[in-house]
């Protein structure tokens, strides 16, 4: 109830970075495999032969994916199945810049009743339920929500359940579209919770009206805490001090990420730069500009950061994409065209450019080609000069 409340208020700080996607597969045999092996399941991963880096906190999806695996776990050994297989598979959907995630099982499935009520179910007070499996997937829908997606649940009665969720790639378009589509979401209303919880109260199998016997489907977003401001955000840029060494630069941004809340955005596009997106509009960005400062200063002894201004913009989906875009772009463009270095400059640990005889002899003889070829065009032009020039 303590972790599902702090992740319901947003208390749960995230470390976001590029990570590759067996880092995760690791993370999560090892967590699980002691619990499935007592149970005699077999976890299965398809799709992590992917070349593709992930922007997710690692953490996060860790955790999500063992929430998942085991409640897995105990739907299939309450069914007795045969088929003792939990499968976790992801697939990269290049065109939306995303992975998908999905752990299935072949336990005994849920009914759409079923599903139906666990929607209501995750949504309610967390002092007001147990733990059960409506807390799980309150606890679920609110990591997924730190990934910028929802959670997704698709289930058939004596069939399997399959639950989704999905990462951004690490790539500007990919983040800022996932983030965009976040910070869409709070832009529409929200169901009062106190009406959720009265609707469970006097939930029954005949409310629903839907069949039993086919497939149902339920979607669970972010449900909690909301950010200041939902139809706007000030987006801007932080750069360290050139003195700052990389390993400071590697703090401050561990440390910068803690202070961001779900509903905000920090992506570093060089050794010493951010792009960000926080939930302030123009009349509180410049107080919590001026309180990072103050942090950062108290947190590392010296005065380090310098903000560029910030700007304040619409979190509808389009145009919040399409400025992110835009920012991270320029930001990793200046940061690669300000690195100082000479045409012989070559990577550590290389030997430095020599001139080659080859290149020089060749070099030579197409100068001497060229100085011949201008003589013989500069007498020829000496010549018709001097041929239409009146005696």
């Amino acid at each position: 109830l303590v972790s599902a409340n702090g992740l319901r208020h947003g208390h749960l700080k995230t470390q976001r970075r590029c990570v590759p996607q067996r880092e995760i597969e690791e993370l999560v045999m090892e967590a699980t495999a002691a619990s499935l092996a007592n149970h005699g399941i077999d976890l299965l991963f398809d799709g992590v032969e992917s070349r593709h880096d992930y922007f997710v906190d690692p953490n996060v999806v860790t955790r999500l994916l063992i929430n998942l695996v085991i409640n897995a776990q105990d739907a299939i050994a309450a069914a007795e199945q045969s088929r003792r297989t939990i499968l976790v598979r992801v697939a990269d959907i290049l065109d939306k810049g995303v992975a998908c995630w999905s752990v299935i099982d072949t336990g005994c499935g849920m009914s759409t009743s079923s599903l139906q009520r666990l929607q209501l179910i995750a949504s309610w007070d967390t002092s007001s339920i147990g733990t059960g499996h409506g807390l799980g997937m309150m606890i679920s829908r609110q990591l997924a929500g730190l990934l910028f997606s929802n959670l997704t649940i698709r289930s058939r009665l004596g069939a399997g359940t399959e639950v989704s969720f999905e990462t951004p790639l690490n790539h500007p378009s990919a983040i800022a579209t996932a983030f965009a589509r976040h910070r869409q979401q709070f832009r529409q209303q929200t169901v009062n919770v106190e009406r959720q919880s009265d609707a469970t109260q006097v939930l029954d199998e005949s409310s629903i009206g839907i069949a039993d016997d086919v497939a149902g489907m339920v979607e669970l977003a972010w449900f909690g805490s909301q950010p200041r401001r939902p139809d706007r955000l000030a987006m801007g840029c932080v750069h360290l001090e050139p003195s700052c060494s990389h390993s400071i630069a590697d703090r401050f941004d561990a440390w910068f990420q803690s202070l961001l809340t779900p509903f905000e955005l920090a992506v570093r596009t060089s050794r010493r730069r951010w792009v960000w997106a926080l939930d302030a509009d123009d009349h509180h960005i410049g107080i919590r500009i001026d309180r990072i400062a103050e942090r950062a200063e108290e947190a590392f002894g010296q005065p380090l950061l310098s903000f560029d201004e910030p700007m304040i913009t619409s979190t509808r989906a389009r145009n919040l994409q399409t400025l992110l875009i835009d920012r991270m772009t320029t930001a990793a463009l200046s940061a690669a065209a300000s690195v100082p270095g000479t045409p012989d400059e070559v990577r550590l640990g290389t030997e430095p450019i020599h001139a080659s005889p080859v290149a020089t002899a060749r070099l030579d003889k197409e100068l001497s080609r060229l100085t011949k070829r201008m003589r013989r065009q500069a007498d020829r032009l000496k010549q018709q000069a001097s041929a239409i020039r009146p005696s």
